[in-house]
Parts: C-alpha cells; structure tokens; sequence
C-alpha cells in the first residue's frame, strides 16, 4: 500500500500538472516615428469616437491603453485595448486595425508596442473665453487699429464709423483668414487686415479640452478726431 501523500508513480486518470502557460509578447519600446504619426494623424480620429461614448456616459472617460502590433508592410492589428469603456474600446479598436506605418527594410518598426490615450469628459461651454480673447485685443492690438485709422483721417475725415471684422483662430491662437468691413476707405480696411494678420489670440477649446479653429467676430467703433478748442 502506498502510504498517503507519497509521491509513488503517476496513477492513471489523475490529475497531471498543467504545462506552464506561454510567455508573454515582449514589448518594445515605441518608435519615435510611429508615435508621432499617431500624435499626428491618429489621435484626433481616437479621440472623435471616444467623444461620441463620452457625450453621453460620462463614466466613460479616462486612461485607455492600446497595444498593437506593427507587420513588417506597416499594416497594424490591434492586440487589446484597456479602458472603462466597452463601446470606446471598441471604436478604438476598429481605428487602431486601420493604422499603417512606413515600412522599414530592416524591420525596426515591426513588433508589439502600446501607448496610452487619455479621453476626457467634455467641459462645460467656456463662457469667458470670449472675453478673454476681447481683452487681449483690447490691451495689445487695438493700439495698431488706431494707429492706422489716424493714417487714414490724415487724407479722409470722413473715415470714421463702425468696423466689421470677421477672422478664424487656429489651433495655435495665430489668425488664418481675415475679412475687415464697414468704412468705405480701401486703404484703412488693407490696414487693419493686415494688422489681423499678425494677432496672437488664446487658442479656442473644443468640448473636449483639446485646441481646435474658432471663427470670431467683433465690432469696432472709429470715431473723427476731437477738436481743439478754440485759442483765445
């Protein structure tokens, strides 16, 4: 009789250990090229899809992670994505099996790797950032409007009135398209426009937090210039 709890030899139907699981994929560390196509290219799409969850599951946003595996044609497949959300899970997964990358003869960008994206919950309509930006014009560029308008009443007094200015602010703050309205003097609405131009606002926020183009418009009131009084 074999005594209970000796080793003895392997009895047949029982229970065998299991073989060790396989290893894990390694990791590589993320070429720099392909996280800057993603920076570039990518993340506004991921971050689109995660939007439209977001909007209405606020629980929803957070810390995802995404880790995908580059061929050596560039073609990607995605490997697993972490995060709270299954429907932004899934959209993201969808996005992340349509990435291509330059392929590289010697196969450098082949291989597992993960980032991270971060999804935030869309803010609140930013009420004073109009004012903001009505301050900024006010406290370092209305000088130059002025400046031209002072040109312009040196050979046209009747130069005064209201000033439609209509602009888009990019990404950055700096101003891409200008139009200048309202005073039927050429010269002082090129002026102007070219004074635009050179305007570096607060960039405008989407709902999202992140820095998006904003079309702006305000209205200027250019008055003669006052009499002197009369010398005694």
């Amino acid at each position: 009789m074999t005594a209970c709890g000796s080793s003895g030899t392997d009895t047949p139907g029982a229970a065998q250990p299991s073989a060790p699981p396989p290893l894990p994929v390694l990791t590589k560390q993320t070429p720099p090229p392909i996280l800057q196509k993603i920076q570039r290219v990518y993340m506004r799409d991921l971050r689109k899809c995660a939007h439209a969850v977001i909007v209405k599951d606020k629980r929803a946003a957070g810390v995802y992670t995404i880790e995908f595996q580059v061929a050596k044609d560039g073609s990607t497949t995605a490997l697993g994505i972490s995060g709270r959300s299954r429907p932004v899970r899934d959209c993201v997964e969808r996005l992340v099996n349509g990435w291509k990358f330059e392929p590289i003869a010697d196969g450098s960008h082949a291989g597992t790797f993960d980032v991270r994206a971060k999804f935030a919950a869309p803010r609140k309509a930013d009420a004073g950032a109009d004012a903001r930006m009505i301050k900024v014009i006010n406290e370092t560029y209305m000088a130059g409007v002025h400046a031209c308008h002072r040109e312009a009443l040196r050979t046209d007094p009747k130069a005064v009135g209201r000033v439609h200015l209509r602009f888009v602010v990019n990404v950055d703050g700096g101003i891409t398209i200008a139009n200048v309205m309202g005073i039927a003097n050429a010269q002082l609405l090129s002026c102007i426009r070219s004074k635009v131009l050179t305007w570096k606002l607060p960039p405008p926020l989407d709902a999202s937090g992140q820095p998006t183009t904003k079309s702006a418009g305000i209205t200027i009131l250019l008055r003669g210039q006052a009499k002197k009084p009369p010398t005694k």
